[in-house]
């Protein structure tokens, strides 16, 4: 009998053992990326019995957690009075720094343990994403947390395109979900003034409205629709926002722009401008002339008005005061101005804007508040205790940082969500330009490198911004900003070492689940099939690479047909050395990745530029000039090479004599970035590579304001002949014509794949 006992508490043991789920398998998708995640054995199950406890302290937050649970898997949680009789506790607990928070899962008890309401929402909006993956069986772990960068940020511009508020409280959600702490909200613009200000009713009756929009991209249209659009939020729904936002874990911070951007407010009150109007609501985009008057004394008493009732809506502690694009040409004809200068002893238009934002710095300061400002505020002298939001680049960031001021980095190139997040732009729905995928915005370092560790904790935090002149309903708006904005809160709030792309690819397949749960319009790009096409110069050949966030076979084709499931599956780097149309898919979808390479005579050859390029336009340290590979309509890609300094001049070593019948040249015209054609092609030739003669010449009509953006390849056919050494010469347009916003600047040859024939 005792032997038989033995026995059957051995089967049972084994039993329980070969029940239990092994962990190691059981994914723990969770983004942004957490800073330790411990899987443990068990199962807690969530049923209609399962109860909930929160501390008084979370009482609002027990709320949203109950809204999660419902939509999910269909449980009401009923509340308990007291922790020891729910299966789910929301506790607080001392020890705990600001935002972090412990989440524990055992078989019988979850607890979300945190010191403040902000770090409980996090571990709740960690704990809806494994119920998202895992649904009402959830794997016993425990997650400790905490981010590495106290501001979190994420920008919405409602002065070119505005939303309902039902939007407004959707955007939050989805910051909320991605641990995005702070809400961006750019509230005034050219295009209109979006806020009720009691005592100026003018400004949201005349200058929250204009009388027509742009059709098409501003840089190259000057079509209008005729249609009046505007619109604004009264004082009552800002303070909706304002709630609902913090009830979340967001901070609301406004922007009323000063002393640029200010046509929609100068429309409404002309008196504040230099030359006293009149002035209409900006029904195009880009940078205007027409800005605040720094001489009228009437000027600061009216936006200190406008403060007085923006810092009575928004608890935060910074108010953001714009400051970007203030061009200085009316202020040079303003005989105000002028004096202003004289009498504070300035020394030219950049300090007199020096003295206006710290003008209103100090009047903010009085308040109780602290200011942010874009990185023009460092020109001229900065605020003392300004913050520098740095969007140009990391330049601005970085001087400020020097200097001991707070620094919010948000680089155009890496942080932008107006960009666009594909090369295949003719697929895509219209956007300013600029090219940010959601790899470039994750690869993203907010901490420079040429900042000392001492200086480097200046740096309080990165900010992703929309900035909305093609964006007009909110579909559009979910459409560019997400899952851009995954990527983002991980360079926020994981620590580098424990970022990795390959992980948060598979990790964005589950958090995916939950934008379908809301409802969210998000690029689908990053599902299909990813590539990426580099030289190989060693083997002289193309190295593609595929991937894709599933476990999904991929399947390719070299030969431009369709891929299907009878095709090649790609199993490592595919190396082309031939003239190829490359297409990829994941079975079944319908959307599929294409590339065409070029194997021409010059692929490959050695080539010596004699031209000087531009670094803000040659990324990757080598020309891929004669690579194979062609480059998009996206001109900030790495494809493409800028220069700016003079004509253009390269040498191709054929290495040998090869038989020239006809080169061509690849050419991008980018009107508003001063992106220019060529005015004239010529082509030499030799032996030696030291005596060359013309050997064809291709003379072109002049760029005018009526030519129309794109890619232009030009053939020059020359008389048959074999050569070695070819030398081809691009003439730039020389300086930018006065019809153009940057007059008198020399125009850009955007230059790609010279092909040789």
């Amino acid at each position: 009998m005792k032997n038989y006992t033995h026995f059957l508490w051995v089967c049972i043991i084994v039993f329980q053992f070969s029940c239990t789920p092994k962990q190691e398998n059981v994914n723990v998708n969770i983004i942004p990326q957490p800073l330790s995640v411990e899987k443990q054995a068990g199962i807690f199950h969530l049923t209609s019995s399962t109860s909930l406890y929160a501390a008084p302290e979370f009482l609002s937050e027990s709320d949203l957690l109950k809204g999660f649970i419902k939509e999910t898997v269909g449980v009401t949680l009923p509340t308990k009075e007291k922790a020891a009789t729910a299966q789910i506790q929301l506790i607080q607990n001392p020890s705990l720094k600001e935002e972090e928070y412990i989440v524990s899962v055992q078989e019988n008890l979850i607890t979300i343990e945190g010191n403040d309401g902000r770090a409980v929402l996090w571990g709740i909006q960690t704990l809806r994403q494994l119920v998202m993956q895992h649904s009402s069986t959830l794997p016993a772990v425990t997650i400790k947390d905490q981010p590495r960068f106290g501001y979190r940020g994420m920008h919405l511009d409602v002065g070119r395109h505005m939303y309902p508020i039902s939007f407004i409280k959707k955007y939050i959600d989805i910051l909320s979900l991605h641990k995005i702490n702070t809400f961006h909200w750019h509230l005034t613009e050219d295009q209109g003034w979006r806020i009720e200000i009691k005592k100026y009713p003018k400004l949201t009756e005349v200058g929250g409205f204009r009388k027509g929009t742009v059709v098409g991209h501003h840089g190259s249209s000057q079509q209008f629709d005729g249609q009046r659009y505007g619109g604004y939020y009264t004082q009552e729904e800002v303070k909706e926002v304002v709630k609902y936002a913090l009830e979340r874990g967001v901070e609301t911070i406004p922007e009323i722009e000063l002393p640029g951007h200010a046509m929609a407010a100068l429309a409404s009150y002309p008196q504040f401008g230099c030359s006293g109007g009149p002035y209409e609501v900006a029904q195009t985009f880009g940078v205007f002339e027409e800005v605040y008057c720094a001489g009228n004394e009437a000027t600061f008493h009216f936006l200190e008005d406008v403060l007085d009732e923006v810092m009575t809506l928004f608890p935060s502690k910074y108010i953001h005061i714009g400051g970007d694009e203030c061009p200085k040409t009316q202020w040079k004809k303003c005989p105000k101005c002028q004096k202003r200068i004289k009498q504070e002893h300035l020394k030219d238009e950049h300090e007199l804007q020096s003295y206006f934002v710290q003008r209103m710095e100090k009047y903010l300061n009085s308040k109780g508040k602290r200011m942010i400002g874009w990185d023009e505020i460092l020109e001229g002298g900065l605020a003392p205790n300004a913050t520098v939001m740095s969007w140009r680049g990391t330049e601005g960031g970085i001087a400020a940082a020097k200097a001991h001021h707070e620094v919010i980095m948000t680089p155009g190139d890496h942080v932008y969500f107006d960009h666009y997040q594909t090369e295949d732009i003719t697929n895509e729905p219209l956007q300013v330009g600029g090219y940010t995928s959601v790899k470039e915005v994750y690869h993203y370092e907010p901490l420079p490198s040429t900042l000392s560790k001492e200086e480097q904790k200046y740096i309080i935090g990165v900010q992703g911004n929309v900035w909305t002149e093609y964006m007009k309903t909110p579909d559009k708006v979910e459409y560019m900003m997400v899952p851009r904005i995954a990527a983002l809160s991980e360079i926020a709030w994981t620590n580098p070492q424990d970022k990795n792309w390959k992980g948060f690819k598979h990790r964005l397949n589950s958090l995916r689940l939950v934008y379908d749960q809301m409802s969210i319009n998000y690029a689908k790009h990053l599902f299909n099939v990813l590539g990426e096409v580099k030289a190989d110069t060693v083997q002289k050949a193309l190295v593609a690479t595929l991937e894709t966030t599933s476990d999904q076979p991929i399947y390719y084709t070299l030969d431009g047909s369709v891929p299907n499931k009878n095709s090649k599956v790609y199993t490592s780097a595919i190396v082309i050395q031939e003239t190829t149309a490359l297409k990829a898919t994941v079975v079944p979808n319908t959307t599929y990745l294409s590339r065409e390479i070029n194997f021409h005579k010059a692929a490959f050859k050695p080539l010596a530029l004699q031209s000087t390029t531009s670094a803000t336009y040659f990324k990757y340290g080598k020309t891929p000039l004669n690579d194979g590979l062609r480059g998009s309509l996206i001109y900030n890609s790495g494809a493409w090479v800028g220069f700016n300094q003079g004509d253009f001049s390269c040498v191709i070593d054929l290495e040998k004599e090869e038989e020239i019948s006809k080169v061509t040249v690849g050419t991008l015209i980018k009107m508003k970035k001063g992106v220019f054609g060529p005015n004239a092609i010529k082509i030499f030739v030799s032996n030696d590579g030291e005596t060359y003669q013309k050997a064809g010449e291709k003379i072109l009509s002049k760029t005018t304001q009526s030519t129309s953006d794109g890619i232009t390849n030009y053939a020059v056919p020359i008389e048959k002949t074999s050569k070695r050494f070819i030398k081809v010469v691009l003439q730039n347009y020389g300086k930018l014509p006065h019809w153009h916003n940057d007059v008198g600047k020399q125009a850009y040859l955007f230059i790609d794949e010279i092909i040789v024939e």
